[in-house]
């Protein structure tokens, strides 16, 4: 009977130290799953806030490029007179590239690949039309500083450079416009 009661007793102290460990066990999951929640759960918040920032940097930048867009369509339509009559001026074309340059080079990462892939082909090849005019006039003034219409020259070998432009980057120009309005 002692034995009995000393094997009870064991059995007793060793179920209760398993339901102890068991306990331990299980508080020490919880904490671990609580622990992991709240990292998910800060991690989801901080993507949310991210995700939200980047869609209203995106609104933002896709606002300002289709206003860019009306603002040079209203200018060809409020100088079609004076585009029709001096069709030989680059400057129209020149001033649009280099407006849809600038303003789609401010964050190309909230642009859509397709669009930013464009607006960098865009922005090379202008600069390289544009450098070439620059280099053109630099030596156009150089070669013609005593003339009295040196000013005139430089601007005309200014412009004949910035009509290639269009050749150069009219295409483009074309498909960023499209692009434009497919991803809006």
């Amino acid at each position: 009977n002692k034995e009995f009661q000393y094997l009870k007793d064991a059995g007793t102290k060793e179920i209760e130290a398993l339901k102890n460990q068991y306990t331990a066990d299980i508080e020490r999951i919880k904490t671990e799953l609580q622990s992991e929640f709240l990292k998910h759960e800060t991690y989801t918040t901080i993507s949310k806030e991210i995700y939200q920032e980047l869609f209203a940097k995106r609104v933002e930048i896709y606002g300002r490029l289709l206003n860019l867009k009306k603002e040079i369509d209203q200018s060809i339509v409020d100088n079609a007179e004076f585009l029709e009559i001096h069709d030989e001026d680059p400057s129209y074309f020149t001033d649009a590239v280099q407006k849809i340059g600038n303003a789609s080079q401010e964050n190309p990462m909230v642009l859509s690949n397709e669009l930013a892939e464009l607006s960098a082909e865009l922005v090379e090849k202008s600069n390289r039309v544009f450098s070439d005019a620059k280099v053109k006039s630099l030596y156009t003034e150089a070669y013609n500083q005593d003339a009295k219409n040196v000013h005139e020259l430089v601007m005309e070998a200014e412009n004949e450079a910035l009509r290639k432009m269009f050749t150069e980057c009219s295409d483009i120009y074309e498909r960023w416009l499209l692009q434009l309005n497919f991803d809006v």
